[in-house]
């Protein structure tokens, strides 16, 4: 028994779309899931890093409805003063934006103050030393609720107690809360002033489009005419959650790539049927 051609090409290269717009969806610049197994005392896999203290975990943060769900575990640290760092493609044409997002879940205060945003913890850099950050996400302490704390957002990384170019507001996100974070920044080209954003929790509506109106944007400027690194600041002196966990980096060059959508059902049926049609056409 024979197939027709025709039907099978046309139903292929109708398959062969849908998977390629699936596959948009990962055109990173990097993602880590952080899928090793768990274990104590050590930097997670692509990580520079100092091996101690800090722990694969087991189990995944949970991503919010309608984000492309969180795999493996999750990497959780202390109050130790360790930094961790991971390298991708730099990133070097002026006035482009380098995008990244990632869960993360505080689930003790440690020593965050109240009195300031404290200095990044997370950040993008071009190279391996938060000096050279941007793109900075830092916590504070809330003021009034002792299980709650806020978060600020700096177009650098400052060395010492606080950023004094970060902003924020008194937005209370819970003790034991996933919270997802989008920022980006701008490579540095032609002396120009980058422009730093920031979305938190953002709606899940605008999930794999275009960039919406961000939480904060930050006009101070640091430059940096390269970005090829993310970092995890661990030596935030008096500035540290005791007790964090992170999950699900993603790094990109638009906020729809580092905000993967999940496929809908439909796709998945095209996608197998497709497989099935074509394994037919080669027999």
């Amino acid at each position: 028994m024979k197939f027709q051609a025709q039907p099978v090409t046309r139903f292929a290269a109708i398959f062969t779309g849908v998977l390629l717009a699936t596959q948009a969806n990962a055109a990173l610049l990097l993602q880590d899931s952080f899928t090793q197994a768990p274990a104590e005392n050590v930097a997670p896999t692509g990580w520079t890093g100092p091996s101690v203290d800090d722990d694969i975990t087991a189990g995944s943060l949970t991503a919010p409805a309608g984000l492309l769900g969180s795999v493996g575990n999750k990497f959780t640290l202390n109050a130790d003063g360790d930094d961790y760092s991971i390298g991708f493609t730099p990133q070097t044409t002026g006035g482009q934006f380098v995008y990244y997002s990632f869960l993360v879940q505080i689930d003790g205060l440690g020593t965050l103050s109240s009195t300031s945003v404290g200095q990044g913890l997370i950040m993008l850099a071009n190279g391996t030393s938060i000096s050279d950050g941007v793109a900075a996400v830092s916590f504070k302490a809330d003021s009034d609720n002792p299980n709650a704390f806020n978060i600020g957002f700096g177009s650098r990384a400052a060395i010492g107690a606080g950023e004094a170019d970060a902003v924020g507001d008194d937005t209370e996100y819970a003790v034991g809360e996933t919270v997802f974070i989008v920022a980006s920044t701008q490579v540095s080209g032609g002396g120009s002033t980058p422009i730093s954003r920031i979305w938190i929790n953002p709606d899940a509506s605008t999930f794999g489009g275009p960039e919406p109106t961000a939480s904060f944007t930050n006009t101070v400027g640091h430059f940096e005419n390269s970005i090829g690194n993310l970092i995890i600041n661990g030596q935030a002196a008096a500035a540290l959650p005791g007790l964090w966990s992170i999950d699900e980096f993603r790094v990109g060059t638009s906020f729809a790539e580092v905000t993967p959508v999940v496929p809908e059902p439909g796709s998945f049926l095209l996608v197998a049927a497709g497989a099935v049609l074509i394994g037919f056409r080669r027999r």
